[in-house]
Formats: C-alpha cells, sequence, structure tokens
C-alpha cells in the first residue's frame, strides 16, 4: 500500500513521476461514514459497490483521500472529535475498496478539511503526473465532493464527478448539489459510470 502520511505533504510528488492522462480521486470513503458510522451516509454502499465496478477497469492514477479529525483552535467550526481520530477504526479506509489502494497505481493522501487539495498535496501530485483531468467518487456530495470540485475548477483542473458513485446523507440533497456541480461547472462535469467503464474498455 501506498501510505502517503506523517510528512510535509508535498514531498508526495516525488511519489509519481510518471506520466498518466487522468486520476480517479476517491474522497474520503471511511468506516465512520458508512450507515454504521459516527456521521453515517445511508447510501454510501450503494456508492462503494458502484466506486468498485469502475476501479475494476481502471487503469490511471487512483488518489484516495482520508479525512482525519484535528482539532480546530476555533471551536465554533470543530468538527465532530469522534469522526475519524487517527488511527481509529472510523478513520479506516472502507474494507471493500481495500485490496484496490494496494495496487501500484494507488496512493492515500491523509487531508483535515472539506476539500482534497487543501494541505494535502493533492495539485504538486497532479502536475507532477502531468494529469489535467480528474474524476471524483466517494463521500459526501454536499460537503467534500462538492469543494474538491471547486477547488478544482479554480485550479484549471478539468472534473467529472460520477453520479452513482458518490453519496451524501440525504438523497435528495445528492440531487440537488449534482444538479449545482452541473449548472454552476459545465453540464458534462456529472457523468454516468457507464461512461467511464465503456471508455476503460476501448482503451
Amino acid at each position: 500500500m501506498n501510505d502517503i502520511k506523517n510528512n510535509s505533504y508535498y514531498s508526495v510528488i516525488e511519489f509519481y513521476s510518471i506520466s498518466m492522462s487522468k486520476a480517479l480521486v476517491i474522497i474520503d470513503c471511511q468506516n465512520g461514514f458508512m450507515p454504521e458510522g459516527e456521521s453515517p451516509v445511508i447510501d454510501m454502499p450503494e456508492a462503494v459497490k458502484n466506486i468498485k465496478k469502475v476501479l475494476n477497469g481502471w487503469n490511471d492514477l487512483v488518489i484516495f483521500t482520508k479525512y482525519l479529525y484535528k482539532r480546530s483552535p476555533n471551536p465554533i467550526i470543530d468538527i465532530n472529535p469522534k469522526l475519524c481520530p487517527p488511527n481509529s477504526i472510523s478513520s479506516e479506509i472502507v474494507d471493500e475498496l481495500r485490496p484496490f489502494i494496494e495496487r501500484k497505481n494507488a496512493l492515500i493522501i491523509e487531508k483535515f478539511s472539506y476539500s482534497g487539495f487543501e494541505g494535502t498535496g493533492l495539485e504538486a501530485i497532479l502536475k507532477k503526473s502531468k494529469i489535467h483531468e480528474i474524476f471524483l467518487a466517494g463521500v459526501t456530495t454536499d460537503c467534500c465532493v462538492l469543494s474538491t470540485a471547486f477547488d478544482a475548477y479554480d485550479k484549471r483542473i478539468a472534473v467529472r464527478v460520477i453520479k452513482e458513485c458518490v453519496a451524501s446523507a440525504d438523497a435528495h440533497v445528492n440531487e440537488v448539489v449534482l444538479k449545482i456541480i452541473k449548472d454552476s461547472l459545465e453540464s458534462d462535469f456529472v457523468i454516468s459510470m457507464d461512461d467511464i467503464i465503456t471508455n476503460n474498455e476501448s482503451d
């Protein structure tokens, strides 16, 4: 497993110097967000099942983000300390996806806020690998997926959200946020996993 942790986060750019055309960024698929977890997302098991289908045919870079609780100096914005504290079962990637993090084209980056770009070195990794297009999956659509999508857009990185591979605590909210991404960014920024699987089969 290529677990990038306990480092400056910016030194990870040395991990991937090979060129790939795209990256699949799987956001916070951790035990703490499963239906029995501290911040339950009821539809997460279905999203995970679909992520596995995409991963089975994916040969480019895969980046798992892993949220970890870090106490905020501002108690007003402090997130639930029971959700994904370091070295906890809550913080671990779900069992269904663990075989995929053992692959040579996969790595894990730790994060302490909503966006996958904030303080993680993700942008540097993408630049080092000459990747200009990312595909987003994971949870939650209304928080970390949305924040990562907007940050990618601001950084001039083409971003696609795989609609069957994301989930929120509320299914209606999930659909509303996908519409926001379509309306605020581009309509083709929300895609079906069938498009990904078909493209992978034709490569």
